[in-house]
């Protein structure tokens, strides 16, 4: 078997969760489902047995989980990564400055740069089909 570089691992994570992500959104839709079959005053009680049923705490944690790992290995590659149908977007760490002490300090100091803060890289996830709704109220 071939070796996977790193792209191709980061877009197999990629997809891991968005699997993840797309099986909460089915879960929670039955479960709503069921409910709505369910929605008379006497069987209101069963729901909060179908809620225990349909809990998803463990799969938001593993979709947190997915999303960390994802972000890790994209911070490591240090760029882009699209995947199928998500994209890890890498954001380049800048340096950051506190206009107040700047202002202040380049009167009577030339050591402004002293006031800069380095900014930490970091990813973000989106989905690669964006959709745009437009909605007019007439």
């Amino acid at each position: 078997m071939p070796e996977l570089n790193q792209v191709e691992v980061i877009k197999w994570e990629l997809d891991k969760l968005e699997q993840l992500r797309a099986y909460k959104e089915h879960w929670l839709n039955e479960k709503q489902v069921r409910i709505n079959e369910l929605m008379t005053p006497e069987i209101l009680e069963q729901i909060k047995d179908i809620e225990a049923e349909y809990d998803i705490t463990d799969l938001d944690r593993s979709i947190s989980s997915q999303e960390s790992i994802v972000k890790d290995y994209v911070l490591l590659y240090g760029e882009t990564v699209k995947g199928n149908k998500l994209s890890a977007i890498y954001v380049k760490g800048g340096y950051t400055a506190n206009i107040d002490k700047l202002l202040g300090m380049s009167v009577a100091l030339p050591q402004v740069m002293t006031c800069l803060s380095t900014k930490k890289p970091y990813v973000t996830i989106k989905s690669s089909n964006v959709v745009s709704i437009e909605v007019k109220n007439d």
